[in-house]
Order: C-alpha cells, then structure tokens, then sequence
C-alpha cells in the first residue's frame, strides 16, 4: 500500500502539540520509546519517515537545533534517583536561537510520560528562578534545591501526523553534545563531548497504543532499546558524581 504523503499535503502541515503535552479527556496515556541507531539506520529510518509523515514545520525540512540546561540538586538526586526525585527531570529548552525558552517538568514512568511546560523571554530566566513570584516551576526550583548541572545540545530531525488515538511524533537526534552548565542561561549552541558517539537516537511518541506505522517501521529495524539518558551521559562524560 502507498503511504507516501503528497506535496500539497506537506504543505498544508501545522505545528501539532506533542503526545505527552495533550490533555483532551479520554486521550489515554503517553508513552515515549528509544531506540539506539547507528547513522545508516537512522539515514534509513529518515527516509521512511519523510515518505509517511510530515516535518515538523518548526524547522527546516523538520531539521532543527536545540540547546538545554538540566537541574539537579548539589548531590545530583535526580541523576541517582534519590527516593522522591527519580521520575521528574527539570529543565529549561530552547530552540535555535530562539529569544525564548521553554520551562518543562518531565515525569516518566517506565515508558509513560507526562509532560508540564511554559514558555517565557529569553531575558526572563534568571528572573523567574530568583524570584519569589516564579510560577510554578521556579517555585519547584526552589522546593528541591535545583541548580544547573548540563548543557545538552544536537540536532533534531522531527515528523509529526494524527491517528485516532491522537498525535504521533517521531524524532532523530544526532550529533549529541554536552558540557558542564555554569549559570542560568541556555546559549543557542554549546560545545563539549559527544555523548552518543556514532550512534543517533530515534523516539516514538505516541498515545495509548502503538500505531501500525510504527511497527512497520520497528519491523525494518534491529531491536535494540535505548534506555539511555542524554542527561546521565553527561554526567558521566564528565564524572560530575565526583565533583
């Protein structure tokens, strides 16, 4: 069967919200799996995507960069998991060079994951987290003793389509780099050590079940599961558990 998308389609594509961000009654849980590629399967599974689904239109032919600084506490507890900090992950994205960045708390279960973001200036960041009126994450902030550890940054390829479960998502991150955080801001690019070296990670992100796309897909690849943070890695990269 054809499944290629069509130009006119391509076109006609809108910005949709991530799996984990919906929160329509009844849209069932989302889940967010990782695979481990080496560049040829990933240049395969590219070219699969751009013949089924449609690129995000945030970037360049679904091609986009990406910058994020992740909190931890002084004795890394989330990194280690501490009782009561080992499903949320805290951190401030931001796209390109973008004069603004995304606040997120992430909460992951297993391969379930909820997701809670905000959007703000650029300019603001240091004055939300130092400020007593910061919302809801830098009051987080300040309730767990969350300081910046890393810069994370590489190169997302991303594609988007809908399914009667709700949005789908699938993204290729390459050229993973990271490198210890020194303050509050999230420059547009950092240099550092490569953290997944001749390997490309690829997340599904999907609602409730997995859609028959994606198997098809999984079935043209070797299973190899990813469960790899980009945030442990650099942590380990750079021995932060000894600092």
């Amino acid at each position: 069967m054809n499944m290629e998308v069509q130009p006119s389609t391509l076109a006609a594509s809108r910005p949709m919200l991530s799996p984990s961000l919906v929160r329509e009654p009844g849209a069932g849980a989302a889940y967010e799996i990782k695979f481990r590629l080496t560049a040829e399967e990933a240049d395969g599974a590219e070219t699969w995507a751009r013949q089924r689904l449609l690129p995000d239109p945030h970037g360049d032919k679904g091609v986009y960069h990406t910058t994020t600084l992740y909190l931890d506490t002084q004795f890394l507890d989330i990194y280690h998991k501490t009782r009561g900090y080992r499903r949320s992950k805290y951190r401030l994205r931001r796209y390109g060079a973008a004069e603004w960045v995304h606040l997120e708390r992430k909460v992951r279960r297993r391969d379930r994951v909820r997701k809670r973001r905000e959007v703000i200036p650029l300019t603001e960041a240091q004055r939300l987290l130092d400020n007593a009126n910061g919302g809801w994450f830098g009051e987080r902030v300040r309730q767990r003793l969350l300081q910046p550890v890393c810069w994370i940054s590489y190169t997302r390829t991303a594609f988007q389509s809908v399914t009667p479960n709700g949005p789908l998502r699938l993204t290729l991150d390459r050229q993973v780099m990271g490198t210890p955080a020194t303050g509050w801001e999230v420059p547009a690019r950092v240099d550092g050590r490569e953290l997944m070296p001749e390997e490309v990670i690829l997340e599904l992100k999907f609602r409730a079940h997995l859609p028959a796309l994606f198997h098809e897909l999984l079935a043209a690849l070797p299973s190899r599961l990813a469960g790899v943070s980009k945030y442990g890695r650099c942590v380990e990269s750079w021995e932060l558990t000894r600092r």
